[in-house]
């Protein structure tokens, strides 16, 4: 293919398409599913068990913290729930770990999903428990969810768990999200362990339309780019018109009759073909 006309200029415009599309979707709803800790491989039940561990862990703590503070009664006894269940939970795991897999290396990396609630108090510590417990429970579902629909539970007994976990967590997730509105009159928020805050409003809200305008908007810049690149192939030498610069026929021809490479007969026959 010949060299197109006006190259750097379609080269700078693709750029700041792909620019603009990275800050659109930088600051979109789905930029904010990415959190730290969100997303763990899971790759085997042993895998599972030693991760979905220190998981139940950072709940638990975070729930101490909310039943020794909060004044609202619903959810001091949702923190002792989560204590309590989760609690039994890492006994089961730490049982089965020690039966099929005594061997294995438990001293795993664990990235904190929730932010610092000490020194929090009153509704400060009651909004951030819920908004980030709501995103660590999806993390559990999540893992729990691939356990079971990759098939990857070697023993009922893990299979069964994974299937309470994801069950039961939904729920709470529901039971959360109604209190941060009726309460708070507010959507989730996902917070991060440095105090910044991302919206979230998990499968309902504005996500989805958001979501929507994101598509509809990357899909449009796509389409925007074809059309500057197809607009650069026909302005293209051979494509029908001269581009800016290029030699026409015409020229051509006179430049062989100028250089002797052609008589005059064959000139003028020449020139007439290019009339006609």
């Amino acid at each position: 293919m010949k060299r197109l006309q006006g190259i750097p200029s379609i080269k700078i415009i693709l750029i700041a398409l792909v620019g603009l599309s990275i800050l659109f979707w930088g600051t979109t709803p789905i930029a904010a599913q990415i959190h730290p800790g969100m997303g763990r491989v899971i790759s085997d039940e042993r895998d599972f068990l030693i991760h979905m561990i220190p998981h139940h862990e950072e709940a638990i703590s975070a729930a101490a913290v909310l039943a020794e503070n909060t004044e609202r009664a619903p959810l001091r006894d949702f923190a002792h729930l989560i204590i309590e269940t989760q609690s039994a939970e890492i006994e089961l795991m730490e049982s089965y770990l020690d039966t099929w897999y005594p061997d294995a290396d438990r001293d795993v990396s664990y990235t904190p999903m929730m932010r610092e609630l000490e020194g929090l108090a009153g509704e400060d510590l009651e909004r951030a428990f819920l908004e980030d417990m709501i995103v660590h429970h999806m993390e559990a579902v999540m893992m729990s969810q691939r356990l079971l629909g990759r098939r990857l539970a070697q023993n009922e007994e893990v299979a069964a768990l994974a299937v309470r976990i994801r069950d039961n967590q939904r729920t709470e997730i529901s039971t959360m999200r109604d209190w941060l509105f009726r309460w708070y009159s507010s959507a989730p928020m996902m917070g991060r362990r440095d105090g910044s805050m991302m919206m979230w409003n998990g499968w309902s809200g504005w996500f989805m339309p958001l979501m929507v305008v994101g598509l509809i908007a990357v899909l449009a810049l796509i389409v925007l780019a074809v059309w500057l690149l197809v607009k650069a192939l026909s302005s293209s030498p051979g494509s029908g018109s001269p581009a800016p610069g290029s030699v026409t026929p015409r020229e051509r021809l006179d430049m062989r009759y100028a250089r002797g490479d052609i008589s005059r007969e064959e000139y003028l026959a020449a020139k007439e073909d290019l009339k006609s």
